[in-house]
């Protein structure tokens, strides 16, 4: 069977997974419906996000790197063993600017919500992003001596 086509089980390590996902969400006070989370965060319908939350399916990568978005924390809070995933198939993703390699589980909250907005906008929109965060960043003054 090929990895396409294979069906991910639900282990011991996926439903710990899910525990402390679930228990992240519960805290968030804020909280928007499942529905809600599923569409903006394309997770998927309320039935798949709460397959998420109570263990039923493991996590995707994608699918914990929008629930980390919303609930501002890192993959690493909830899945370690996805923030290992993520941060070892980093270097081989294709990237238009040569990058040091950064470990994705090290970011901060604020980074990286940054970070998943820019995916969720399109090329041009992130190059705009980008035009704009250099001219921010070239027009501030600079530190005193």
């Amino acid at each position: 069977m090929s990895p396409a086509t294979r069906k991910s089980k639900v282990t011991p390590e996926t439903q710990a997974e899910a525990a402390r996902l679930s228990e992240l969400w519960k805290n968030r006070a804020d909280r928007m419906t499942q529905a809600e989370f599923g569409v903006k965060y394309e997770v998927g319908n309320q039935s798949a996000v709460g397959q998420f939350l109570r263990g039923e399916v493991p996590l995707s990568l994608k699918a914990a790197a929008g629930f980390a978005s919303y609930l501002q924390c890192q993959i690493g809070d909830f899945s370690p063993r996805l923030a290992k995933f993520a941060s070892s198939v980093a270097p081989h993703v294709e990237n238009t600017t040569p990058q040091p390699h950064m470990d994705m589980t090290t970011l901060n909250r604020v980074e990286l919500e940054v970070v998943m907005l820019m995916r969720s906008l399109s090329s041009s929109e992130q190059a705009e992003v980008v035009q704009l965060a250099q001219r921010l960043y070239r027009s501030r003054k600079p530190p005193a001596a």
